[in-house]
């Protein structure tokens, strides 16, 4: 655990394991904790490189919460580590910083693993995801609008009963870092000010675009036109998992990603 001071701001990182070195992105309004148990065994065959986003957990930065600026601070991660090429795994909006920063310093970069990403946020998510940052400006009650974004995120049935997934909501909503409803707002924002539909072609790694065949959020074919749309893109698709595929079948993504990058 560790923080990389930059421009006045704070990076907040953690290092794992030994190997090939591996930059995991998360997604929206998630920090390092957003992976859940795929740490561990990431970290047996790879450097593993955690770190926040500007605008959740522990990562706080003074300039514009944008993508650019969230690849631009992993950019500087990577120079501060020393690494002159990495892996990198981006969830969600996680991938898209991937995406950028592959266009930003493209010799910094191997292979790229897109999970749930997208080449532009479509308008009924943008509706969604701002109407939820206005809830929580509004003094939503956190355990309530949790429960509502694993509505989105979790396939029907995988938290279990109605008090799984209150407990969940309210584990969620303890939690000390959750976003600030700012900070979400931030990201929601950034979210909304990134195309990349027109420069996808100049991003030549390889990439394994990653959906889930129960995605409520990115449906299966923006997986699939995000893979078309890379010169060597990949698409595979995950059965039994919603957007937070990661979570809900944490064996299959392994082996996915795994595979891809090995």
């Amino acid at each position: 655990m560790a923080m990389l001071l930059r421009d006045g701001g704070e990076i907040y990182y953690e290092l794992h394991g030994e190997g090939a070195p591996l930059l995991l992105l998360p997604g929206l309004g998630s920090d390092v904790l957003s992976w859940g148990s795929l740490v561990t065994p990431l970290a047996q065959s790879h450097h593993v490189i955690l770190m926040d986003n500007r605008g959740a957990g522990r990562t706080r930065g003074s300039g514009p919460l944008t993508i650019g600026a969230m690849a631009a601070d992993a950019l500087a991660l990577l120079e501060h580590l020393g690494h002159p090429r990495v892996h990198v795994l981006g969830h969600s909006m996680g991938g898209l910083v991937a995406l950028t920063l592959a266009s930003l310093a493209p010799a910094r970069l191997d292979r790229l693993v897109l999970a749930g990403s997208f080449a532009a946020l479509q308008p009924r998510n943008l509706q969604l995801f701002r109407g939820m940052a206005s809830a929580l400006e509004q003094g939503a009650d956190r355990a309530d609008w949790y429960q509502e974004l694993f509505a989105w995120i979790f396939s029907e049935g995988f938290l279990g009963s109605a008090q799984a997934v209150r407990a969940a909501a309210q584990l969620a909503a303890d939690y000390p870092l959750a976003p600030t409803p700012a900070e979400f707002r931030g990201q929601v924002e950034a979210l909304a000010a990134w195309d990349a539909s027109t420069g996808l072609g100049a991003v030549t790694h390889p990439t394994l675009v990653l959906a889930a065949q129960d995605d409520r959020l990115v449906l299966t074919r923006e997986g699939r036109a995000l893979a078309a749309a890379l010169p060597r893109g990949t698409y595979q698709e995950l059965p039994g998992a919603a957007h937070a595929m990661h979570l809900e079948q944490p064996e299959a993504f392994l082996a996915a990603a795994r595979a891809f990058l090995a």
